[in-house]
C-alpha cells in the first residue's frame, strides 16, 4: 500500500509540473537565469570518470583510441566480480571463479587481461586507476601484496615480480576500496541464467571453493576485517594511499565507518535509479524525471540532491563527525524491465547528461559511469557499441566528451522555470559554458536565456547533441556533437528553441570590462564559417564549402570516429572570401577508407570547428 501511495505521489508531482511547465509555455515565459556571481562550487575533472568490472578484458584495439578521444580522466575497477576474481590467478593474469545457484560445481575463467593490462590500460589513456579488492575470502595478505606489487620498488618482492613481467616502475594506485556491494552477502539475485547467491564463500580460499559453501560474513566481522586490511595495505605502499568502503544503508556499512572512521578515507557509492523501469512511454518519462522527482524502481528513493544529501548525513552519523567525501564510483540508469531501444541507444545518454549536472550541484568530487566496455554485444551498460567487433560512441560517450570538452571548473547557478529544461552552468576562465537538457520526449522550448551579474560579447556560440540519425549501430541515434553556429543577442538576453530530447551546449564569452568592447582576439582574428559539406552522406566524394571574414593560416584536417588522422585536406593561407575543396574518401596514403563516421576538423588562429560526414559505400 505504501509503495502505490508512493507511486501516485510520484506521478502527481509529474503532471502538476507539466501542467505548471504548459501554462508557461503558453505565455511564452520559458526562462533561464544564469547567475555569474552565485558561485556553487568547483568541478573535479575525476567527476567525469567511467569503470568496469574488474576482469573485463580490456583488449579491443578501438578501445584504447575512443577513451583518448572522449578524455576520461577516471577509471574505476570493481563490480560484482571483485568478490570472484583472484588477481594471482594464472600467473598474474587473473582468474573468475563461478559459483552460479544452476552449477553443478565451481567453474573458472582465465581473464588473459590482468592487472598490469588494466593498469597499462589506465596508463595509455592517461586515466587515475581506482581498484577495488575483494573481502569474502578474508585473506588481507593478499590484497597487500597486491598493494605492493603496483606501488612497491622493485627491490620489493611483489615489485621485483611486476619488473620481471615488464614494468620495472611501480603504477602508483592511490586510490583503493574494500569489498563491492558487502550488503549482498547472503542475498539470492535472479539472473537470466538462473539465481545466484552472494558471497558465500567468507574465509575459504578460492581453491577450496564448493558450491555446498554456505559461510558468510557478518557485519562486525567485515568491519574487524576493514581495520586489518587498511593498516596492511597501508604498511606495503611506499606511497600514500587513499582507502574507502562502500556506502549502503545496512549494517555492514555502520560498522565498517564506526570502527574505522578515523582511518578511513573516503566512501564508495553506488546509484542506480531507474532500475525495473517500465519500458514504455509513460516509464521512459519517470526515468527521465527520476532524478527531479525521485521514484520507486529498485528501491523507493527520492530525487538526487535530498538522496545525496541523506547520503551525506549517514556518513556523518556513522562516522563519528568526520565528512568523509562520497565518490559514486558505480552509476547508471539500470536496467529496465524489457529492452527499449530508444531508450538504450539515446535516451539514456540523456539521462545521464542529466546525472552528471545534478551530480555537479550537489558537490560529487568524482563519479564513474558503469561500464566503459562489455565483450558481450547484448550488454545494456556500455558507454560504447559493439557491433560485427566494431566499436562505436553511443550518446552517453558523446555526452561524457562534451563534459570533458566544454565544462568549466566553477559551476554557478542556473535556474529553468520549466520543467524537464534543466540548466547546468559553469565558468570556463571568463566564458559562461551553460549545458541545458531537455528531457521532454515531444517539446521544443523557445526560452530566453538571461545573465545576471555577466555583460556578454553579444555572441553565442551554439553545439548540441540531438536524435538526428539512426538507432543503429554505429550512428547509435545521434551523429555527435555538432556545432549550430554562432547566435547574437544584446549583452544581457539571449533566445533559443532548444530541441527535444537534446543536449544543448551554450558558450557566451565576456565584454572586456576595462574598456567595454569585445575582447581584442576575437576582433582581430578573421573566424571562419562553415558554408556547406555535400553531399553528406557520401559515396564517392564531398565538397567542403567555407569563407572567410579575413586572411588567415587554416589547417583542416580528416580524423575516423576514433579519432586517428586520416587525411590533411588543408595547411594553407587563405585569404578573404568562400573556399571549397574536395575530399574523395582517401586516406594520407591514397588508402580507400572503409565506410563510417569521420569528422572534418577546421582549425584558424582564433577558433576549432568540427563538423562530421558519413561516407557510405
Amino acid at each position: 500500500l505504501a509503495k502505490i501511495k508512493k507511486m501516485i505521489k510520484i506521478k502527481f508531482i509529474i503532471v502538476f509540473c507539466l501542467i505548471v511547465t504548459l501554462q508557461f509555455n503558453l505565455l511564452g515565459q520559458t526562462e533561464i537565469i544564469i547567475y555569474r556571481d552565485s558561485v556553487i562550487n568547483t568541478v573535479n575533472p575525476y567527476l567525469f570518470g567511467c569503470g568496469d568490472e574488474i576482469n573485463e578484458a580490456l583488449a579491443h584495439n578501438e578501445l584504447d583510441s575512443l577513451v583518448t578521444l572522449i578524455g576520461i580522466k577516471l577509471f574505476r575497477m570493481g563490480g560484482i566480480t571483485t568478490e570472484y576474481y583472484d588477481w594471482e590467478g594464472d600467473n598474474f593474469n587473473g582468474v573468475t571463479y563461478f559459483d552460479l545457484d544452476v552449477l553443478q560445481n565451481i567453474v573458472t575463467a582465465n581473464s588473459n587481461f590482468g592487472i598490469d593490462s588494466l593498469l597499462q590500460f589506465c596508463e595509455h589513456t592517461g586515466m587515475e586507476p581506482v581498484i577495488t579488492v575483494g573481502f569474502q575470502i578474508n585473506d588481507p595478505a593478499k590484497v597487500a601484496r597486491l598493494v605492493e606489487y603496483c606501488n612497491g620498488s622493485n627491490s620489493s618482492p611483489m615489485g621485483a615480480i611486476r619488473a620481471q613481467r615488464g614494468h620495472p616502475d611501480p603504477y602508483n594506485v592511490i586510490y583503493w576500496c574494500i569489498g563491492n556491494e558487502v550488503f549482498l552477502s547472503g542475498v539470492k539475485l535472479p539472473m537470466p541464467w538462473g539465481d545466484w547467491t552472494m558471497y558465500r564463500h567468507f574465509n575459504i580460499p578460492f581453491d577450496l571453493w564448493i558450491m555446498e559453501d554456505s559461510s558468510f560474513v557478518t557485519p562486525q566481522e567485515y568491519a574487524s576485517l576493514v581495520g586489518v586490511f587498511i593498516d596492511s595495505m597501508r604498511f606495503h605502499s611506499p606511497i600514500p594511499v587513499k582507502i574507502g568502503v562502500g556506502w549502503d544503508n545496512s549494517p555492514y556499512f555502520a560498522a565498517a565507518l564506526e570502527s574505522n572512521n578515523t582511518e578511513l578515507d573516503w566512501v564508495d557509492v553506488h546509484y542506480y535509479p531507474c532500475s525495473n523501469g517500465e519500458a514504455d512511454i509513460d516509464g521512459l518519462e519517470k526515468c527521465l524525471a527520476v532524478l527531479d522527482t525521485g521514484g520507486t524502481f529498485f528501491e523507493t528513493m527520492p530525487g538526487f540532491q535530498e538522496w545525496y544529501s541523506n547520503v551525506l548525513d549517514s556518513i556523518v552519523i556513522h562516522s563519528g563527525g568526520n565528512n568523509l567525501p562520497a565518490y559514486i564510483f558505480e552509476f547508471n540508469a539500470g536496467s529496465l524491465q524489457s529492452y527499449n531501444t530508444w531508450w538504450e541507444k539515446y535516451l539514456k545518454g540523456i539521462f545521464l547528461a542529466d546525472v552528471w549536472g545534478h551530480f555537479a550541484v550537489a558537490g560529487v568530487p568524482a563519479a564513474a559511469v558503469y561500464s566503459i566496455y562489455d565483450e558481450d554485444t547484448a550488454s545494456v551498460y556500455s558507454i560504447f557499441e559493439t557491433k560485427n567487433n566494431m566499436l562505436s560512441m553511443k550518446t552517453e560517450s558523446w555526452v561524457l566528451k562534451a563534459y570533458n570538452d566544454f565544462f568549466g571548473d566553477t559551476l554557478i547557478k542556473a535556474n529553468s522555470n520549466t520543467f524537464g529544461l534543466n540548466a547546468y552552468s559553469s565558468l570556463s576562465n571568463d566564458t559562461l559554458v551553460t549545458f541545458i537538457v531537455n528531457k521532454s520526449l515531444d517539446s521544443a522550448y523557445s526560452t530566453t536565456i538571461t545573465l545576471d551579474g555577466f555583460v556578454s560579447s553579444g555572441e553565442m556560440k551554439v553545439w548540441d547533441i540531438t536524435n538526428d540519425t539512426t538507432l543503429e549501430a554505429p550512428y547509435n541515434g545521434t551523429k555527435g556533437i555538432i556545432y549550430r553556429g554562432s547566435f547574437n543577442g544584446d549583452s544581457t538576453i539571449f533566445a533559443y528553441t532548444f530541441p527535444k530530447t537534446s543536449l544543448t551546449i551554450l558558450k557566451i564569452p565576456p565584454k572586456d570590462s576595462s574598456t567595454g568592447s569585445i575582447r581584442k582576439n576575437e576582433i582581430d582574428s578573421p573566424l571562419m564559417k562553415i558554408l556547406q559539406v555535400y553531399p553528406n552522406p557520401f559515396s564517392n566524394s564531398t565538397t567542403i564549402a567555407f569563407s572567410m571574414s579575413g586572411n588567415s593560416q587554416v589547417n583542416i584536417d580528416i580524423y575516423n570516429i576514433l579519432g586517428k588522422l586520416v587525411k590533411k585536406l588543408a595547411n594553407n593561407y587563405f585569404n578573404e572570401g568562400e573556399h571549397t575543396l574536395i575530399w574523395e574518401g582517401r586516406s594520407e596514403m591514397d588508402i580507400q577508407m572503409p565506410e563510417g563516421i569521420y569528422l572534418i576538423k577546421f582549425q584558424t588562429m582564433d577558433c576549432v570547428q568540427t563538423k562530421q560526414i558519413i561516407l557510405l559505400r
